[in-house]
């Protein structure tokens, strides 16, 4: 009676090539996807950064004493769970992430980022934590 001898699995070189394509494969790919990173970053204070301004401007239309556009956004805030809460005299009005509110942009600053007047890398930055600072 025959022995069937011939052995099941991979051989070295088939291993060594899968290996070397997907090697290949994380040089392509991660480079994008950290790019793509950044880009929702940036797309996100420029949301955030109009959701503040609506909120001020909405503040502004009923307020006694309006909010200027020289004030520091981190000094008309107060930190609550992760996000920052405006507070005027009429009470809270709007919610963002506290990235925005704890750094020491002005107003006239997220009005500019808002209305891409000041682009990221030329005009301000993004840390890979979400804060923004002026690079101005």
């Amino acid at each position: 009676m025959k022995k069937n001898s011939k052995k099941k699995g991979f051989t070295l070189i088939e291993l060594i090539a899968v290996i070397a394509i997907l090697g290949i494969l994380a040089i392509v790919i991660v480079p994008n996807v950290k790019g793509y990173t950044h880009k929702a970053r940036n797309s996100t204070v420029v949301s955030d950064s109009k959701v503040v301004v609506n909120a001020i401007d909405a503040y502004n239309s009923d307020a006694e004493n309006p909010i200027e556009d020289n004030v520091v956004v981190g000094d008309i805030t107060k930190s609550n769970s992760g996000y920052s809460t405006l507070v005027g005299s009429s009470g809270t009005i709007k919610k963002w992430p506290a990235s925005i509110a704890t750094s020491t942009l002005t107003v006239q600053n997220l009005r500019d980022i808002a209305d891409g007047i000041l682009k990221e890398g030329t005009g301000y930055k993004v840390s890979t934590s979400g804060v923004v600072t002026i690079t101005k």
